[in-house]
């Protein structure tokens, strides 16, 4: 299943590897949602799991914890073992794509937002992000 999610990290990433050498980032990215109920409004958030590999694994660096964005992927359930020897269920995001939404440093490029893509060139994400407001 195809899926676009919108949101800010829950933490900054953290980059491991297989025991085969393969790059993945796990992150956790929250969803904000306002619902109207009676004569108020509800707000609720939504973590999902998003797993990026290889070389948007490696990209997702620069990333930090609050950054807003913008997922696209597939959705895909797996079973492990847990510490404790019991079975677990995790449904996460493979991302195939970010993007990252935050404002830029001055200049910014054309349409807002660095796009980074598993399927072509990535682009290069500066590592400074002093201009970044939190």
């Amino acid at each position: 299943m195809n899926v676009t999610i919108t949101g800010r990290l829950g933490h900054n990433p953290e980059i491991r590897y297989t025991k085969t050498g393969k790059a993945v980032c796990d992150l956790n990215l929250a969803v904000n949602k306002r619902e109207k109920r009676g004569a108020g409004f509800v707000d609720s958030v939504t973590w999902h799991r998003v797993v990026l590999w290889q070389g948007l694994a490696t990209d997702a660096q620069s990333l930090r914890e609050g950054s807003a964005i913008r997922v696209e992927g597939f959705q895909k359930s797996r079973t492990f073992a847990g510490r404790d020897g019991a079975t677990r269920a995790v449904v996460e995001v493979v991302a195939e794509k970010f993007t990252l939404l935050d404002s830029l440093p001055k200049p910014a490029p054309p349409h807002g937002g660095r796009s980074v893509n598993s399927g072509v060139p990535r682009a290069q994400i500066p590592a400074d992000d002093s201009d970044i407001p939190f």
